[in-house]
C-alpha cells in the first residue's frame, strides 16, 4: 500500500491583467438600481477553497462603495442560481485600482467551474448615474444585470478584470 500526500496550491483564476484603454462603468438610472458583472470562474475541474476575490475599480467621484459577493453556477453558459446562499457585502475602495476581498474565513468551496458576481449595491440618499469603472481586457466576453432577480445578458468583445485566488 503506497499513501502519498500532495500539498496544496495557491492559484488564481480569471483575469488577472487589464488594458488601460479599455473599462465598463456602472450604470444606473434609478436610485435603487443594482449593476452586477458577472465572469466566468474555469477551476480545471478541481476542488478548490477560495480564498479571495479581486476585481479592478476606479472612481473620481467617490472614495467606496458597498457591493455584494456571489457565486453563481454555470447554467448552459450563463450565471445560474447562487452556488452559496452567504450575504457576503464589504466596502470596497474606489481609488486604487485593484481591490481584494477576503474570503477564507466563509469557508467557501467549490468543485465546479462557476461565475463570479460583483454586485454593487446603491447608497439610496446619494443617486449619481455614473460611480465608478471596472477594469476590462480585450476579447472573451461579460455578463451584466441591472436588478438583482433580472435577466443576465452576455456582451462580447472584453472581459471583467477580475479574479479569485484559491487553494487547490
Amino acid at each position: 500500500m503506497v499513501i502519498s500526500s500532495k500539498a496544496t496550491k495557491i492559484k488564481k483564476f480569471g483575469t488577472t491583467s487589464r488594458n488601460p484603454f479599455l473599462y465598463g462603468s456602472a450604470e444606473t438610472v434609478h436610485s435603487d438600481d443594482i449593476s452586477e458583472l458577472g465572469k466566468f470562474i474555469h477551476l480545471n475541474n478541481k476542488t478548490s477553497e477560495i480564498l479571495s476575490a479581486t476585481v479592478y475599480l476606479r472612481s473620481i467621484k467617490r472614495d467606496s462603495a458597498s457591493f455584494r459577493i456571489n457565486l453563481y453556477k454555470n447554467t448552459a453558459g450563463m450565471p445560474g442560481e447562487r452556488l452559496i446562499e452567504k450575504s457576503i457585502i464589504s466596502r470596497l475602495p474606489l481609488t486604487q485600482g485593484w481591490v481584494t476581498i477576503p474570503l477564507e474565513h466563509y469557508g467557501l468551496v467549490v468543485d465546479e467551474d462557476f461565475f463570479l458576481g460583483i454586485e454593487y449595491l446603491p447608497q439610496y440618499s446619494n443617486h449619481e448615474k455614473y460611480i465608478f469603472s471596472y477594469g476590462a481586457a480585450l476579447g472573451g466576453s461579460f455578463y451584466s444585470r441591472k436588478a438583482s432577480l433580472g435577466d443576465w445578458e452576455k456582451a462580447i468583445g472584453g472581459r471583467l478584470a477580475a479574479y479569485v485566488t484559491v487553494r487547490q
